[in-house]
């Protein structure tokens, strides 16, 4: 994947002052990933619309932080913006295939535009990746259960 080069000062200005530690960010910016320092800064100020715009960047430059994108798909999926959602999930699945809690992630947005087959589907790969997750397992119960 490609990174975006940035100066430094201009991402850790968009982070607050109080953070005690922004070590995590440093780091990530460090390798070039500005993107996803950038939008969970936004994202955690309650910047919805410049961490969105952060976010569709980041896939745009095919970078990519996990929890940066779960993030990202609760966040669109609370804001009812379900292309966004859809496309944030696809592009964790795609990503990182191999996490349960992206597959989770795909599932909640299904149950949220009504597509239960999908649903299903996204569950039960999440719960084939991570089979002590008694909270997906609930979800796909629940949802199997119609």
């Amino acid at each position: 994947m490609r990174h975006v080069e940035q100066p430094i000062g201009i991402v850790a200005a968009a982070c607050p002052k109080s953070w005690p530690d922004l070590g995590p960010f440093l780091a990530r910016l460090a390798r070039g990933d500005t993107e996803g320092a950038r939008s969970d800064c936004h994202r955690l100020r309650g910047e919805a619309k410049p961490a969105r715009a952060d976010y569709d960047t980041a896939i745009r430059l095919r970078s990519y932080k996990h929890r940066s994108f779960l993030a990202a798909v609760r966040l669109a999926l609370a804001r009812r913006d379900g292309a966004r959602a859809r496309r944030y999930a696809d592009w964790g699945v795609f990503c990182q295939p191999e996490s349960p809690d992206i597959h989770e992630a795909l599932g909640d947005y299904c149950v949220a535009v009504s597509d239960s087959g999908s649903a299903s589907n996204a569950f039960a790969r999440a719960i084939q990746l991570n089979p002590s997750d008694q909270a997906v397992r609930a979800k796909w119960e629940k949802l199997n259960a119609r």
